[in-house]
């Protein structure tokens, strides 16, 4: 959230407006506010400079006297570029993606896969904020895995997303490299 009280503080907020757009498919939500016109919400978040920005990445707790979902915001004091920003968005998202036990590739046994009901299958160990995403999504209701196809090729190399059935047997693929789109995913998932 970016916090201002004057229109020579909101003057460039191309970065901050680029990177909403781009993370808005991530579920991650940007905001500003006027201090000027919404003054009591500007005291609650106990700014000590305007213009001044905040994130907000921990779990919402329950205010102990209004009873209504609390979070406690953390002042950023990086550059409001783009970059930056989805930088610091992907570093602070949390991570529900299980991991794939590491084995060697000749295993054929179901015992290398993480125990999920998807997995994303990629040739990178890194876990992205797609997957990220699609994790966060679903965390109270389906697991979601990642394998890397260098290190298990127990599902292929192809990169994709894979349902498995109770057996450990695909029961329906979704090709990410063709769709990248959270929501084509979110609704092949459902």
């Amino acid at each position: 959230v970016r916090y201002y009280q004057s229109a020579n503080d909101n003057k460039d907020m191309s970065g901050f407006e680029e990177a909403a757009s781009a993370l808005h498919e991530y579920d991650i939500l940007f905001g500003v506010v006027d201090c000027t016109i919404h003054m009591n919400v500007c005291r609650q978040s106990a700014l000590q400079t305007l213009p001044s920005g905040k994130y907000f990445d921990s779990v919402p707790s329950t205010n102990p006297y209004t009873k209504r979902p609390y979070r406690e915001g953390r002042t950023y004091t990086g550059k409001l570029t783009s970059k930056a920003l989805k930088r610091l968005a992907s570093r602070k998202m949390p991570d529900y993606v299980v991991k794939s036990s590491s084995s060697s590739s000749s295993e054929k046994d179901s015992t290398s896969l993480p125990a999920a009901n998807a997995i994303f299958v990629t040739s990178k160990d890194k876990i992205t904020p797609m997957m990220k995403a699609v994790a966060i999504h679903f965390h109270d209701r389906l697991s979601i895995g990642h394998v890397n196809f260098n290190s298990n090729s127990r599902l292929g190399d192809v990169p994709r997303l894979v349902v498995l059935d109770s057996d450990h047997k695909i029961e329906a693929e979704f090709d990410i490299k063709a769709d990248k789109s959270i929501s084509n995913i979110k609704t092949f998932l459902e």
